[in-house]
Formats: C-alpha cells, sequence, structure tokens
C-alpha cells in the first residue's frame, strides 16, 4: 500500500504542477473560476461515495472486532469524522468569500488531507470491510478524491496565495476560529458514531412522547442561537454558513443510500427508497435555492417543505432507537428541513415571500401531488414499500384517525394486464385540500411574524438613535448638568427651531420649517383653519408626539432631551376631554397633582380656590361621569393649573363651553399670564383671539403665515378676520 501511496502522491504533484503552469500568467478571476471548477469536480467525485454504503455503518457498540480495539475504532472513527470536515470545506469555500473558512480550509483542510492519505487502506477497510479486490471501484474513487482535494488544498496556496492573516488582530482570529471550528465539527459529524461508540436503547421516538417534546425544544434552541450568533456576523459569514448546514444536510441523507454500488453491481434500486418524499426533495432543493437564489425554487421549500417537515415531526415514521444511525438521519433531515428556509429568510439571505410565491408553492406541490399519487398506484405493483408522501398506506389514518373514515369511504380498483390499480379518490383529495390549508395557514403565520419582526426592528433601531441623539445633547451640554436648562434666553418661554412633523403613514409634512418665539408673561393666540397643524404643532409642544426635525425649547428645556423637566413647567388642557370618568373630580385632580409632585400643603386651598373660580365646588366629589361637557372641560382646567404651571396650553379651550364658562375660562387666561406666566391657546374663532391675545401667529397646512402683535393689526386698518383670510392661500 507504501507503493500507492507514492504513486497518489506523484500523481498530486504532476496534477498541481500542471495547472501551475496552465494559470500562471492569468488573472486573478480566471485563477478563481478554475479553482470552483476544481471544486466542483471534487464534488462530482464525492458523490460516487456518498452514493455507496460503507461497511462501517453496520458497525454498533464495538460488535465488529475486525477493526480492532475499542480504541482503534473511536480512532478510526475520528479518522473518517475528519474526512467529513475535509469535504464539507473543499465543496464550499471556494464559493465563499468568508476569510475565517478561508484560514481553516489551509490551517485544517491540507493537514487532513495528508493524514487521510496515509491512513488510505483505513479507510477503504471502512468502505469495503477487509475482503476487497485492488481494482474495486471505491478504490478509484476515493484515489480520485484525494488527488482532487489535496491539489485544491496546494492550488489555494501556491496559485491563489492564500495566507492565514492573523497578525493584525490576532484576539479577533482566535475567537472566530473558536467559533466557527465547533460548528463545522458538528456539521461534518459522521451520524453512525453514536451507535459506534455507546450503541442503542430501547428510546423511540412516537408522537407526543417527551422524546419528542425534546427534539421540539432543541428545534427551538437551534433556531434562536444560530439567529442570534449569525444576525451579528456579515452577510458573507452568514450566507457561508447556511450553506454549510444545507451541504452537510445533504450529505448526511444521501450517504445512508446505495445507489452507485447497486448499479454497478448490476442490481435494481428499489422504488421505495428513491428519495421523492417532500422532506427527501428538501434536502436537494434547499442547496440549489440557496446557490442560484432562484426565489420560486425557494417558495417551494419555504411553505411546502416546511409544511412537510411540521408534520413529520408532529408524526414521526420511525421505529428505531433514538441513537440509531437511521433515526439520527431522519431528526438531522427533518430538523433542516424545517430550520433552513426560516433561516434563510430570518438572516436576509432571501428575500420575504409574497403571494406569488405562495401562488407558485400552491402550483408546484398540486403537480407534485398528483405525480406522487400516481406514482404511488403504478410502482406499488414492483415495490410494497412506494409510499410517498404517505398516502399509499395507513400510516397516515393510523395517525390521525379521521383520515380512515375518508380512506374507506370509496374506493376503485382496476387492472390493466397484470398490473393492479387501486385509488382512493376521497381520502386523497382530503389529504390535498388539508395540506393546501396548512400552506394558507404557513402563509399567514409568517405575515404575523414579519410584521412582529418588522415592529421589533423599528424599535431597536429607534432606541438606537435616541441613545445616540441623547449622547449627542449631552456633549452638548458642555459639562453642564442634564437637569439644567440647555438653551435658556431671557423672557422666552417657547421657542420652535425648524420644527418639522411627518406621520408615518404620510408621504408629507404636516407642518414644515415652524420657527417661532413666545414670550414670558404673554397671552399668545395660534390660529388657523381645522387641518392646518395647530393640534399637531401643540402635541409636540407637550410632549404627547415625536417630531420628525428641528428642536422645540420650553423655558430652556429641550423637550426631545429634557422631556421630564419641560412637562414639569406645562399645564395642558386637550381639545378632548379624556378623563378617568369614574373618579371624582377631587380625585382625579389629586391624581394629576400627585404626578406633579405638588405639595400636599394647601393644595386642597389651591383646589377650592380654583373649583370656586369656575364654578364647579358642589361637584367635586361627584363621580365625572355625571359630569356635563362644560363640567368636563373645567375639571380639566383645573388639572391642568393645579401646579401653577409656567406654561399653559389650550388646544381649542372653548369649544362646547356655555357662554358663562367661556368668559371664567378667558379671565383666568390674563389672570394666569399677569402672574410672569405664559397662555399658549390655539383657536380657529378669530374674534376670541382678537380680544384676548396680545400675539397671534397663522399657520396654514402647516406653515407659519405670519405673527403679529395686536398693535400692529390696529395700525394696519385692516380687521384680524381680513389678515387670516388673505393668509389662506398658497404663496
Amino acid at each position: 500500500m507504501i507503493w500507492y501511496q507514492l504513486a497518489i502522491s506523484a500523481l498530486v504533484a504532476i496534477f498541481t504542477w500542471c495547472l501551475y503552469r496552465v494559470t500562471k500568467n492569468k488573472d486573478d478571476n480566471f485563477k478563481l473560476k478554475i479553482f470552483k471548477i476544481l471544486s466542483l469536480c471534487f464534488f462530482g467525485v464525492y458523490i460516487v461515495r456518498l452514493f455507496s454504503t460503507d461497511k462501517f455503518h453496520l458497525l454498533i457498540d464495538f460488535n465488529m472486532s475486525e477493526y480492532g480495539s475499542n480504541i482503534e475504532v473511536v480512532l478510526t472513527s475520528i479518522l473518517r469524522w475528519g474526512l467529513n470536515f475535509c469535504v464539507l470545506l473543499l465543496c464550499t469555500v471556494p464559493f465563499t468569500k468568508s476569510n475565517n473558512l478561508k484560514n481553516l480550509f489551509i490551517l485544517g483542510v491540507f493537514p487532513l488531507e495528508l493524514i487521510n492519505l496515509m491512513f488510505f487502506k483505513r479507510h477503504i477497510d471502512c468502505f469495503l470491510g477487509f475482503d476487497y479486490s485492488m481494482f474495486n471501484y471505491r478504490i478509484v474513487q476515493f484515489t480520485l478524491e484525494l488527488i482532487l482535494g489535496i491539489a485544491l488544498c496546494l492550488y489555494s496556496i501556491l496559485v491563489i496565495k492564500w495566507r492565514v492573516n492573523y497578525k493584525s488582530n490576532v484576539k479577533k482570529f482566535w475567537r472566530d476560529i473558536a467559533i466557527t471550528l465547533p460548528f463545522l465539527l458538528l456539521m461534518s459529524m459522521p451520524l453512525d458514531t453514536i451507535q459506534q461508540w455507546f450503541g442503542l436503547n430501547d428510546i423511540v421516538l412516537d408522537f407526543m412522547t417527551f422524546t419528542q417534546h425534546v427534539w421540539l425544544f432543541i428545534l427551538l434552541i437551534i433556531f434562536v442561537f444560530t439567529t442570534k450568533i449569525l444576525k451579528r456576523r456579515s452577510t458573507t459569514t452568514r450566507y457561508a454558513a447556511l450553506l454549510i448546514i444545507s451541504l452537510s444536510m445533504f450529505f448526511q441523507y444521501f450517504g445512508k443510500f446505495n445507489y452507485i454500488g447497486l448499479l454497478i453491481a448490476g442490481e435494481s434500486i428499489a422504488a421505495s427508497t428513491l428519495p421523492f418524499h417532500i422532506c427527501n426533495l428538501a434536502t436537494a432543493i434547499i442547496p440549489i435555492a440557496l446557490i442560484t437564489k432562484n426565489k420560486f425554487l425557494f417558495s417551494f421549500t419555504y411553505y411546502v417543505n416546511v409544511v412537510g417537515a411540521i408534520f413529520a415531526i408532529i408524526f414521526p415514521n420511525t421505529t428505531t432507537s433514538v441513537m440509531s444511525y437511521e433515526f439520527l438521519v431522519y431528526a438531522y433531515e427533518h430538523t433542516f428541513a424545517f430550520l433552513m428556509p426560516l433561516l434563510i429568510v430570518s438572516l436576509g439571505i432571501m428575500e420575504r415571500t409574497r403571494k406569488k410565491n405562495l401562488k407558485f408553492a400552491i402550483m408546484s406541490f398540486s403537480c407534485y401531488y398528483v405525480l406522487a399519487a400516481v406514482l404511488n398506484i403504478w410502482l406499488f405493483n414492483y415495490d410494497v414499500g412506494v409510499n410517498y408522501f404517505y398516502i399509499n398506506n395507513n400510516f397516515l389514518p393510523d395517525k390521525i384517525p379521521i383520515l380512515k373514515v375518508f380512506r374507506d369511504m370509496y374506493m376503485i380498483r382496476f387492472n390493466v394486464k397484470e398490473l393492479v390499480f387501486t385509488i382512493y379518490p376521497v381520502f386523497l383529495i382530503v389529504v390535498y385540500v388539508g395540506f393546501m390549508a396548512s400552506l394558507i395557514g404557513v402563509f399567514y403565520i409568517y405575515q404575523a411574524a414579519y410584521k412582529r419582526s418588522d415592529e421589533k426592528a423599528k424599535f431597536i433601531k429607534e432606541t438606537q438613535n435616541d441613545y445616540r441623539n441623547y449622547l449627542a445633547f449631552v456633549e452638548s451640554l458642555n459639562g453642564k448638568d442634564i437637569c439644567e436648562q440647555a438653551k435658556k434666553e431671557k423672557d422666552v418661554m417657547i421657542e420652535f427651531i425648524n420644527y418639522s412633523k411627518k406621520y408615518n403613514n404620510n408621504d408629507f409634512y404636516s407642518v414644515k420649517d415652524f420657527n417661532l418665539t413666545v414670550n414670558e408673561g404673554e397671552v399668545f393666540g395660534f390660529l388657523g383653519s381645522n387641518g392646518a397643524g395647530k393640534s399637531t404643532t401643540i402635541k409636540s409642544l407637550v410632549g404627547i408626539l415625536p417630531f420628525s426635525e428641528g428642536k422645540i425649547y420650553v423655558d430652556g428645556y429641550d423637550v426631545d432631551k429634557q422631556p421630564l423637566m419641560a412637562k414639569k413647567l406645562i399645564g395642558y388642557v386637550p381639545d378632548n376631554h379624556s378623563v378617568y370618568e369614574r373618579l371624582t373630580g377631587r380625585q382625579y385632580v389629586n391624581y394629576i397633582a400627585d404626578l406633579y409632585e405638588v405639595s400636599k400643603d394647601g393644595r386642597d386651598e389651591k383646589l377650592s380656590d380654583l373649583a370656586g373660580k369656575f364654578n364647579l365646588l358642589d361637584a367635586l366629589d361627584k363621580p365625572i361621569k355625571t359630569y356635563s361637557h362644560g363640567m368636563k372641560q373645567k375639571i380639566t382646567i383645573i388639572s391642568a393649573l393645579i401646579h401653577d404651571p409656567k406654561l399653559w396650553v389650550l388646544d381649542e379651550p372653548l369649544v362646547g363651553l356655555d357662554p358663562q364658562s367661556s368668559y371664567e375660562v378667558k379671565e383666568y387666561m390674563r389672570e394666569h399670564a399677569k402672574k410672569g406666566n405664559t397662555v399658549f391657546f390655539s383657536s380657529h374663532v378669530i374674534e376670541v383671539v382678537e380680544k384676548l391675545c396680545d400675539r397671534v401667529a397663522i399657520i396654514y397646512k402647516g406653515k407659519i403665515k405670519g405673527i403679529y402683535t395686536m398693535e400692529e393689526i390696529n395700525k394696519s386698518g385692516k380687521s384680524l378676520m381680513e389678515i387670516f383670510l388673505a393668509s389662506q392661500k398658497e404663496d
């Protein structure tokens, strides 16, 4: 065998030298193309071994003494594990841009391939046992696999000139290796290793058993953990990880079949072993969809394969020990048939599917279902084990008893020559309709998940932006305490600087480039027609609405960055008096006073004084739900004044009030301003603004059209009505 190994080494050297000469004067793109072609050739050669069953699969709990002692068997399992590791990287690295995988490729694959060459005979013994001819096709196949594998490693180092780059950031280099290496080892682990080392047990998976619950829990853990880890990584890393998982899924599943071996031996392949079940198709479709980025192909696996895998997990079709190779292949295949499409979308590798993708999935599944039914009916004559989609025997009726009723309801049987065809039309239709309903249900589950994910992402993004803005604001204070006024100007109570507001659902600004200064001790009117932007501006001023652009200051406090300090200075009367109607008037005002931390000393006196001014003393201890519209407005005004605010903001305060109540409110507005406080109120009643205000601002379609003092209006010779009407047009 030593001469055989030397011959392989010589062939590798010759082949690598030829590659070097061919690509010597070529550009990097050409060299990379050759690298990918070599990888595809390697994959083609490996497929021959993949579709040929190994004798080593039969080993259970060290029961094959010909492989040596227990330690020798363990070392052999590790050797085969390393071989799988090489195959996985040799098939993926040329098609990814992950530097971390390149580093592992250089550090791990080349030495492992040399070890595989050293233990060439041990590998052949695992493939064929100990009685074989040197002309067996498995020896030729593995020889070609080693030549191509080692040549790929040498080509990457000598021609493409890949190098391990760790000097720039040693800590990051080893951290990435520590994260990626266990993942690759897990993906490349031979599934027969468990039964080889630990034997079998009596635990069998079934519906609603502890074992099934453990499996479902593992599914959840894998999905959450993988998503959280990979979301922090680049798109390149995410794609590389998912490509490795999909290829591992393909290799692990098809490794149990002996298609090539049977064909070469001249034996027929049993129809029941063909990979035509839904989840078997997923094993092949997912890698293709991932590599080609084909949306419609992916939509099939995103809906049909996921639903099929869910049913396979809920109603498992396996009777072997959970430690057996057969069960682990079943669990591995269905785990990733379910998880991979979800991971591909959640990690942003493929776009979310839409209704048109669901329609394609339904149409393609319908074609598959008809074909599966036809093949079941036809091939059952040759192989009684044929049961594509589980619609050709009693598996589904046994798991879902109601289906037994439909299966027994009607049957068609006829002969064509010596072939017998049996059809259960009602049963087939019911299963089809049930699966269609599941696909549509999954579509709406996806939509709900998308919505929740978007809301979460939006919240995180807004929180991060708010935090960055807050840090910038703290920095702008230049060492001042956060509770100090950020921008205090003498005699100024309110300042709008380039304030703009656009609601999420609108493509236009409700208020745009709004600039306004309101002084201390004045009654300021805010005049505009309905929909002009008065309430939007006021709600931003008092901190109810976030705004899109600009700054708002209240007595020097930034409303956006210092909301608590700004709000403590404001008493707000909204345009709709929303109050807790089950409370009494006194309870409600005390509740508001507690929010503003008003001292209990003198609070009752203040409440009585305000209630007396607004003729509400007799109703203070009655439930608010018994109040009239005007009384509710008054209790709202009292609650806004209980903390004696420096800024009293009212939004259409006189709407719905009787003349007496309206007069009382206007009188107190003047009285409050005389104390040096500021009153800012909106209205569309021009007569009230004209008689009550010191200054007035007119707004039209979100823009200030003018700011006037009453003295300026009187000198102009025009009434406020005339000025207002003239302003209600585009510039």
